[in-house]
């Protein structure tokens, strides 16, 4: 125990005290640039906490080894609240898979992610950084399963667009706040659904945040305006406990359930480290489960989900 307090004494000790303060503060600290960035990885930090106390208690550190892992149950708060969300449940009959892919502009492995897009058998297809070249390769590849779908053009690694299977009605290409954002109405089977298909500013500075923080209230008032259920799907630059996405979500009542944990970026061997891209319904709509799988040659995986979509007792005209 000598031993013990004797490190507690020394520079060691007051390590222990400052980990849990910064873990403190990374975790629930305001959500400004750089400190919303650096919070995007929480998880990994979390991981590598862990990692260093193990480290330190087989070294006999042990305030060091407790107050590190303490520090790592703190910046894993936010995740967890996330996790913990309620799913929706409806009765449905009609059910929809969607894609969310993020194709990486730069990348010139075409074929392989036209014939990826393929292999997902997704009734629609959000797909962001889409330049002139990649729509060309994108619609000769696509066109003969999904002879519906809009482009929106916008600078570089922002073009989007939106495949379908299933006719979209009223489909138009907005603009959010600088940039392309993709509204249309999906009518199949007696159901209709609201596809926002949107690609966020990254947090790159502290202008780009709020660039990007303004985006989410414009999509809130979107959502908040729709008179039928609501599917949001994209690269949202945005993990699930930034206070933007949270904002979000209560405005709205979207959500995703404990999927929107995933990570896609960086897409790296197969895996990723943070959650980026996403996929949120309304109540009027259910997941039954997201899986992340590779793109070829981009920075971002793909996501995929099945959705229940409630049938309406009688077709609906368009507005």
């Amino acid at each position: 125990m000598r031993g013990e307090w004797r490190e507690f004494s020394d520079r060691s000790g007051w390590l222990a005290i400052l980990i849990p303060i910064c873990a403190l503060g990374l975790a629930f600290g305001p959500d400004q640039f750089p400190l919303v960035t650096i919070r995007a990885f929480l998880i990994p930090m979390a991981a590598l906490l862990v990692g260093l106390a193990t480290w330190m208690l087989k070294k006999h550190y042990l305030y060091m080894g407790i107050s590190t892992i303490f520090a790592a149950c703190l910046v894993l708060v936010p995740p967890a609240r996330v996790f913990l969300q309620a799913k929706d449940k409806v009765r449905s009959t009609s059910l929809w898979t969607i894609a969310q892919m993020n194709v990486h502009e730069p990348n010139t492995s075409f074929a392989q992610v036209v014939a990826t897009a393929r292999a997902t058998g997704a009734d629609l297809l959000s797909m962001q950084e889409i330049d002139t070249t990649w729509r060309k390769r994108l619609d000769a590849g696509l066109s003969d399963l999904y002879p519906w779908h809009i482009h929106g053009a916008g600078e570089r690694n922002y073009g989007i667009a939106l495949y379908s299977n299933m006719p979209l009605e009223q489909a138009e290409v907005m603009e959010l706040e600088g940039l392309p954002t993709i509204r249309a109405v999906v009518g199949h089977q007696n159901s209709r659904v609201q596809v926002l298909a949107v690609h966020l500013r990254a947090p790159e500075s502290a202008e780009k945040l709020s660039q990007r923080n303004t985006q989410w209230n414009s999509l809130a008032e979107l959502v908040q305006k729709a008179d039928i259920p609501v599917c949001l799907i994209g690269d949202l630059n945005t993990v699930p406990w930034d206070e933007a996405y949270k904002r979000f979500t209560a405005r709205t009542g979207m959500r995703t359930g404990p999927w929107s944990l995933i990570p896609t970026w960086p897409a790296m061997a197969g895996t990723a480290v943070i959650p980026l891209d996403h996929i949120l319904t309304t109540s009027g709509l259910c997941m039954l489960g997201v899986r992340a799988f590779s793109i070829p040659g981009s920075d971002h995986r793909g996501l995929w989900t099945n959705v229940q979509v409630p049938v309406q007792d009688t077709p609906r005209a368009g507005r």
